[in-house]
């Protein structure tokens, strides 16, 4: 998303809340496009769930060697989560 947008990372913000973070810079230089600045409050609020997505990635799913993973209902809540601030900063970009 941020290569498809001209927006330059580096190791320093690869992570998922460094890139958030990236994106909302990027989206505070655009004009104004009337978007309401409590949404966009929001937005970098999410950081910290993402950063707790990021967690539960790492040690509860199967991406890492665990012997626990979310049960399905929490899964499916990080899961909408993701999904739904991915499509809100793709429809801003």
């Amino acid at each position: 998303m941020c290569a498809n947008h001209g927006i330059a990372t580096n190791s320093t913000n690869d992570n998922v809340p460094g890139l958030l973070s990236l994106i909302t810079a990027h989206l505070k230089d655009l004009p104004d496009d009337g978007r309401n600045e409590d949404v966009f409050k929001m937005l970098r609020s999410s950081a910290a769930i993402l950063h707790g997505i990021n967690n539960l990635r790492n040690n509860y799913s199967m991406a890492h060697p665990t012997e626990t993973l979310l049960n399905e209902a929490d899964a499916r809540f990080a899961i909408n989560l993701v999904r739904s601030i991915m499509t809100y900063v793709d429809e801003l970009l």
